[in-house]
């Protein structure tokens, strides 16, 4: 990982305090303007932050990720069968939020037995991990002017994920 990407949940948190604002707002804001390496830091997701990541600039359009909810997975793995059969066959595995190619490359066990993304993997996401397209499913209770204006209230907002081959 870079140095960048090693400091920046730190540098994240940190902003979150001083402007007393939320950690993903605080995130939000560094990609606003141009931390592209913020997008792997501190995703909150089943929740839990998952490891800082990094992948290769303009690999992933405005609404894809590579990190999926478990839930998100399953569904998609109910309606997807080409997605199904690759989880069935081992050729992927679920680690941490994200789908990543099941070879000792990128999954290793750690000393207490846990299966894990290898470094090499969270430095290299975009060559290991599906990705998936996020799709927003408004909820009634708030119009399009509160959606704009709070997007950062996550729990607002439902996300359904396709995967993207």
């Amino acid at each position: 990982m870079s140095r960048l990407t090693e400091i920046l949940p730190a540098v994240i948190v940190e902003l979150s305090d001083f402007f007393g604002v939320s950690i993903l707002s605080a995130r939000i804001r560094l990609m606003d303007v141009g931390y592209s390496e913020a997008v792997g830091a501190l995703e909150f997701v089943d929740g839990q932050y998952v490891p800082t990541h990094t992948f290769k600039s303009g690999v992933l359009g405005e609404k894809q990720t590579f990190t999926v909810p478990m839930k998100d997975g399953l569904i998609q793995s109910a309606v997807n069968k080409d997605f199904s059969e690759a989880i069935s066959r081992g050729d992927f595995i679920y680690i941490d939020g994200h789908y990543v190619i099941n070879a000792p490359k990128y999954v290793k066990t750690n000393h207490h037995g846990i299966i894990e993304m290898t470094s090499y993997a969270l430095d290299n996401m975009d060559e290991c991990c599906l990705s998936f397209e996020r799709i927003t499913k408004p909820n009634p209770k708030y119009d399009v002017q509160i959606y704009t204006e709070c997007i950062l209230y996550q729990s607002a907002i439902l996300y359904l994920s396709r995967m993207s081959i």
